[in-house]
């Protein structure tokens, strides 16, 4: 196994790419977490590596829903 220096590979940089996204998602930036899930993708493709191509593409969907769950400020002071 090769360190994770200059030049990782494929698949290392969909599952670091990956990993970034869900910090971003996790904290509240989408469109950045949109980047980096995009980026993973490409990379998970280029390794070949369908299982994580398709958990990225899961994270994906989730981070695209994100936005639209959120309370907006004009619902904020909204019952239901």
């Amino acid at each position: 196994m090769r360190s994770w220096g200059q030049n990782p590979s494929a698949a290392q940089a969909a599952v670091a790419h990956q990993a970034a996204g869900v910090v971003y998602r996790y904290f509240g930036d989408i469109r950045q977490a949109i980047e980096e899930f995009r980026a993973a993708r490409r990379f998970a493709h280029k390794a070949g590596d369908l299982g994580r191509e398709s958990d990225v593409l899961a994270s994906l969907g989730i981070a695209w829903v994100l936005p639209a769950a959120a309370p907006r400020p004009a619902d904020a002071g909204t019952a239901s």
